[in-house]
Order: C-alpha cells, then structure tokens, then sequence
C-alpha cells in the first residue's frame, strides 16, 4: 500500500522484482527520499519481501540502490500499519509493505486498527494458496463447523467462502500445539494453507 504514490511508478518497482526493469523505467518527478515501511515481524513474510523489493524499487525509482527499509514489528502488521497512516507523508515518499493480517484486520473492525487503508493507492496484493478440506460433504443449507485459531484470521477466507456457497460455516476456536483439528469430534473442515497444503 502506498501514501500518494501513483500505481505506475510502483507498478514500475514492482516490474523490476520481477526482472521486467528497463521497460517499466519510472518517469521523474518521484520524491528523492523514497523509503520503505515494512510492517510484522521481523523475520515474517513481509520483511523478506521487503529485502527483496528494496533493490529493485531503489532501481526502478531511479535512486540507484535499495530504498532503505525500516521495520515495525508486531505479530501482524497492526502497529506498523498504524505507524504509516499515521506518520507518512502523502507526497508518495514512503511505501508501505504490509501482511493481509492487518487488511483483515481492518475490514472486520479489529479495536486495535487506527489506519483507514480506504484511503492509500494500493499496489499489489500478494496471494497464497489454500484450500477447505472437509470430512463431510459440502450440501447448501447445511451448517459445517471450521477450525480457526483466530476470528479474525486466514481462516476467514474460509468462512466466506462457505457462506457465498450457502452453507454455514461456525468457527470453532483451536489452538494450534494440540493435535490435528479433523481429528476433533467438534471439527468438520480446516482451511489448510502453505507448507500445510503439503
């Protein structure tokens, strides 16, 4: 996500990660001081993503080396979220990547969200695989019970997924050292994602 910066310069640092760099050069005009705000924990996803995007958006923004980078943590990108709607700039100085946890976080409300991600450009959504698997079949009107270690979490995709095909989906609260979830009496589906679909 970003302040003011327009969807074809990031696109354009974006295409440089991708390897697709001369064709995509950025046009002038860009703020000199560009930085990138990485949010979650330090060793998550999105500070590796950040390691790897900051030479090619330094190069592609035209600043020659890798936007310097500074990482907020949090278990989720909450804080950092927080920290960049409250403090960047909107000349488009400062880019902002984020985990999908703290989008979800955002679209249900969480109490600890203070940023409104309405209002930034965003660039690029990242996707993972995942999949429902289930020990009952899947009938419209029925009601399956999901194994979910947070309310507001992955799972969710899984919850609205049963929903939009018209079978309700009640989340059941796991934690995730105990043993299999589709081994519990109380679970019928799991949204498997990751090294897990494995």
């Amino acid at each position: 996500m970003l302040g003011a910066m327009t969807r074809r310069r990031a696109l354009a640092g974006l295409a440089a990660c991708c390897g697709l760099g001369e064709a995509w050069a950025a046009p002038g005009g860009f703020p000199d001081d560009v930085s990138l705000l990485v949010a979650g924990p330090s060793g998550g996803r999105a500070a590796r993503w950040g390691e790897l995007m900051a030479p090619a958006l330094g190069r592609a923004l035209q600043q020659g080396a890798a936007l310097p980078r500074q990482n907020v943590g949090g278990p989720d990108g909450v804080t950092g979220a927080n920290q960049f709607d409250a403090h960047a700039n909107p000349d488009g100085s400062t880019a902002l990547l984020v985990p999908g946890q703290a989008a979800l976080s955002w679209l249900c409300g969480d109490t600890r969200v203070k940023f409104d991600a309405g209002r930034w450009v965003p660039v690029w959504a990242g996707s993972t695989s995942a999949a429902l698997a289930t020990r009952v079949k899947l009938v419209p009107g029925q009601t399956v019970r999901v194994a979910v270690g947070n309310l507001i979490g992955p799972e969710l995709a899984g919850l609205l997924a049963l929903d939009l095909l018209g079978i309700g989906a009640v989340p059941v609260r796991i934690d995730g050292a105990g043993p299999s979830p589709l081994r519990r009496p109380d679970v019928d589906a799991v949204v498997l994602r990751g090294p897990a679909l494995r």
